[in-house]
């Protein structure tokens, strides 16, 4: 029975979404890992509850895949239950639970100092890179802001930058 609904569900995805082969592929091999998953642990795709769901990401994390894979994978859940629910197969479709958004990593007021002090400032590559890095410790600012100051937008008497 399931491997007819997810023929039928790679059909409606090539045919009436006009998705391209390439991600219907990705989609059949995020549904093959699911139903490996759950037959596993013994759980009808039909009647899958909210904490089967929660188990099963719970699996991908624990296979060290990185948040863009599981949250790819918790799309092709969503739009195959989707279609399941249209297609008046199940009542419901799988809740789509908040994935844990990484921090960016950091440097501390050390190796900050240690970065700095690396630089070779006798010459004006090296005054150019400690003034890049001294901008961006100070200011939190995004490199493509970085790289739009103009000297206009400098004011040299307040020590201040600001883009008009």
């Amino acid at each position: 029975m399931k491997e007819v609904q997810v023929d039928k569900f790679l059909f409606f995805l090539k045919v009436e979404l006009n998705y391209s082969e390439l991600t219907i592929k990705s989609y059949q091999l995020d549904l093959t890992d699911f139903f490996g998953y759950i037959e596993s642990k013994k759980i009808n795709y039909l009647t899958i509850t909210n904490h089967d769901v929660r188990g099963y990401l719970k699996y991908l994390d624990s296979c060290n895949l990185k948040n863009s894979t599981i949250s790819r994978r918790i799309s092709t859940l969503r739009t195959f239950y989707n279609y399941l629910v249209d297609e008046n197969i199940v009542e419901h479709n799988v809740k789509n639970p908040k994935l844990e958004k990484k921090l960016p990593n950091y440097l501390n007021y050390n190796e900050i100092e240690e970065l700095l002090e690396s630089i070779d400032i006798s010459t004006t590559e090296g005054l150019e890179k400690r003034l890049l890095i001294e901008m961006f410790y100070s200011t939190g600012c995004r490199v493509s802001e970085m790289i739009n100051v103009k000297i206009s937008d400098i004011d040299f008497t307040n020590k201040t930058i600001r883009k008009r």
